[in-house]
């Protein structure tokens, strides 16, 4: 895949290619007036936005006079003034962060470094990581959006990249080298983060809430600390307005809408969606070939001294199999008193209940 180019900002848009911030970008919460339940819009902010496409609302004095209505737009079928026309916005670009995992009941641990296997064992993409991609592809049909996948492990992460791909995904870049081997989610994050500085022109980096083989929830907020990026967590569902990300987040207490700026980090829910099948043209994209790529530590710049096993700060010190005893069941028939009085007895005998 060639090196991904750099957009041209157009005066008056939102630089979708722009540098880091120098500073934390704010993040900030919505007024109160937002209602506090699933199916709240988000709030239509100060006098005059939410009036349809065209029209502003005109206001009165001073002193509260009446309003006044806005002057009509050109008749039916009339020119239009292009000189005045706002440019095109480019389209935004996002990167959402995977991870192909062994599926839960295929869970295998090496005896030597108390690490999963994930080579030759049957896995698929993080669910969460999922309903990331989907809210990445549904922002897509609605802005145009690029959308770009990556994922750091082996080889054979092939496999979910090319998923993802055939979902809807424009691109992919895996991140693979042995001495990434073993690391836990400080390493993870740094060379993520530093993956996506070479991607990018970023607008927007979605990732799951937390993996299924780990369930830290560590690397997304972590890539945002790296970063210096805003970041809204358990999120349901997204909205860019205007150069904002605007999202639902789930609460102790119900949901709440949150608003910041653009570049900026969500961790998404899992189950928050139904993630679409492969279509046929995707598969067929797949096929073709050259929608991924592969890095190596060095072609990103990543330091060997932080990644790897070696220099993970998680230890783990033993890793133990649960087996479930193999039972029999009983049945007891007989009158209600003499089956309680045969089924206590059976609970003592068996040492489930201490007389």
């Amino acid at each position: 895949m060639p090196p991904v180019e750099e957009r041209p900002h157009r005066p008056g848009t939102f630089p979708a290619c722009a540098p880091l911030h120098e500073e934390r970008a704010s993040l900030r919460r919505l007024p109160a007036d937002v209602t506090r339940d699933c199916g709240a819009p988000v709030h239509r902010g100060r006098q005059g936005e939410g009036a349809p496409r065209g029209h502003r609302l005109a206001r009165g004095g001073r002193g509260g006079g009446p309003e006044v209505e806005a002057p009509p737009g050109p008749p039916a079928g009339g020119p239009i003034d292009v000189s005045a026309a706002t440019p095109n916005k480019c389209p935004p670009r996002i990167l959402v962060c995977i991870k192909q995992v062994p599926k839960a009941q295929e869970l295998q641990v090496d005896p030597v470094t108390q690490t999963l296997k994930r080579v030759g064992v049957p896995s698929e993409i993080n669910p969460p990581d999922a309903n990331a991609l989907e809210i990445a592809l549904t922002l897509k049909d609605r802005h145009a959006a690029e959308v770009v996948v990556l994922s750091m492990g082996p080889t054979s992460f092939d496999e979910s990249l090319e998923r993802a791909v055939a979902m809807g995904a424009d691109r992919a870049v895996l991140l693979t080298d042995r001495i990434l081997g073993g690391s836990d989610t400080v390493p993870t994050a740094y060379a993520l983060s530093e993956t996506i500085q070479k991607i990018g022109g970023y607008d927007l980096i979605l990732t799951g809430e937390e993996t299924t083989d780990a369930s830290t929830g560590h690397v997304g907020p972590g890539i945002a600390g790296h970063l210096d990026l805003p970041q809204i967590t358990y999120v349901s569902e997204i909205r860019i307005v205007d150069g904002t990300v605007r999202a639902r987040r789930t609460a102790e207490d119900g949901t709440e809408w949150w608003q910041t700026s653009m570049p900026s980090l969500c961790t998404v829910n899992f189950g928050c969606n139904k993630p679409r099948a492969p279509t046929l043209t995707g598969k067929i994209r797949v096929k073709r070939g050259g929608v991924i790529a592969h890095w190596s530590c060095a072609d990103v710049g990543i330091d060997p001294k932080k990644v790897g096993l070696l220099n993970s700060p998680t230890i783990v010190a033993k890793v133990d199999t649960i087996r479930l005893p193999a039972r029999a069941g009983h049945m007891f028939s007989g009158e209600p008193k003499e089956t309680v009085r045969a089924l206590l007895e059976a609970l003592i005998r068996d040492r489930v209940i201490v007389p």
